[in-house]
């Protein structure tokens, strides 16, 4: 199976949040998973559980986030090598490692 890369998965959330995300994601070992988090103001008045539908299954777009089709659909069988991606707004951000959010 071909290997995923973490910077390439980062590329496609990148697209699909904006240049105004902030967006870190890695695979800590060969065999491991790529984890990370992502930090957008459009998380702020969205729950845990819908954000992980808009990133695992895709949504149709809204004000702050553009339409986009998921890790699923678009990285089909190798979404499998993804595993916990965390979705922050700046301030769940910054009260969860107590710094700021450093966005692009």
């Amino acid at each position: 199976m071909e290997k995923l890369d973490s910077k390439t998965v980062a590329e496609a959330v990148r697209e699909w949040v904006g240049a105004n995300a902030l967006i870190e994601l890695s695979r800590d070992s060969a065999e491991g998973r790529i984890t990370g988090w992502i930090v957008h103001e459009a998380f702020a008045k969205v729950d845990r559980s819908t954000r992980q539908t808009w990133l695992w299954d895709g949504m149709s777009g809204n004000q702050l986030l553009k339409p986009w089709k998921g890790l699923r659909g678009t990285f089909g069988e190798l979404a499998t090598q993804i595993g916990l991606v965390l979705s922050f707004s700046p301030t769940e951000y910054e009260n969860a490692f107590g710094e700021s959010a450093q966005t692009a």
